[in-house]
Order: C-alpha cells, then structure tokens, then sequence
C-alpha cells in the first residue's frame, strides 16, 4: 500500500521526461507540484513529522485523514504553510536533529518475542500460530525478531521532497 498524492492545481502540468528514466520523471513531478508518493512505511513517519510540526496548520481532521489514502484533500493555503514551516524546520535544523533522534531510537529497540512460535523458536504447522516442532517462519528459529518500527524510515531528503511538491502543489489529495 501507499501514499499517492496529487497536486490539485501544481505549478506545471506538461510532462519533462517523456520516454525517459522513470525516477528523473518523478523528482520532476514531485519539485513541479504534481505528484508525489510514498509507500506505507516512508509515508507514517514522514506524516507523523508533518503533524507534529504543523499543528498550526493542519486541523484534527487533516491530521488523521493524512494517514489514510482516501483522498482527503489539503488546501493550497494549508499546503504553502506546511512547505514554508518545512524549510524552516530545515534551516534551524530540527529536521537534522529528529533524522538522528529518531534513527537513535530505532537502533536501540530490542527485539521482540515471536508472535508465531510464542518465542520457541518452533512453531505448529503453518497456518496454525503456537509453539509447536517445525522451525519458525517468522523468527528464523530464534524466537525474536526485529521491532516493527525498524520497518519506518525516516530522512531529511524525503521531508524536503515533501515540501517542494507541497509548495508547487495548489493544494493536495491524498489517496
């Protein structure tokens, strides 16, 4: 699943790399306002940091609509604001500071106990879950596996992509 975020009014609409190397196309659409997208596990973080530090802006529908894609729509006021607060955040460098207190965070997470196999390290045959004496799919026989919040990355480049195609967007749907 992803974030597939549409500019409602972006600044331009003609495509600059027809037939050309898809990722030059998408830097361009996200800079030009266009589009801009991120799977399930970039977009909660990225969000959640939108959110945290754009509480101004964003009203509580906002904020929880932004997690999900049904095509909730961000104002081009709202969107503008959300940009400028993001290159601010960037220059007094908060931006650079949550990259690495959050990457802090996820190094020092321990691993948890396996759901699958209750920790054996053995589990019941599949589709049953519990301990059991076949060697388990979900922990590689260990009975931990990682947090899933290590499945969430966070980097600075990805919140100022955000914010290029948030400035240049005339407001946003996501869906």
């Amino acid at each position: 699943m992803g974030f597939d975020l549409h500019g409602v009014n972006p600044v331009n609409m003609q495509p600059a790399y027809e037939g050309e190397e898809i990722n030059k196309q998408l830097e361009y659409e996200e800079a030009s306002g266009i589009y801009f997208r991120n799977n399930c596990w970039w977009w909660r973080p990225l969000w959640g940091f939108v959110c945290q530090h754009c509480s101004e802006i964003l009203n509580e529908e906002d904020m929880a609509r932004g997690g999900y894609n049904d095509g909730h729509k961000i104002t081009a006021t709202k969107a503008k604001k959300i940009a400028i607060q993001l290159e601010a955040l960037d220059l007094d460098g908060t931006i650079d500071r949550f990259e690495t207190n959050y990457k802090n965070e996820q190094e020092a997470l321990d691993q948890i106990k396996c759901t699958i196999c209750e920790g054996t390290g053995k589990r019941k045959e599949p589709p049953a879950t519990g301990a059991g004496n076949v060697k388990c799919n979900g922990c590689q026989g260990t009975g931990k596996h990682d947090d899933w919040m290590l499945s969430y990355p966070f980097n600075k480049e990805n919140v100022l992509n955000f914010a290029e195609f948030a400035k240049n967007s005339g407001g946003f749907e996501i869906f």
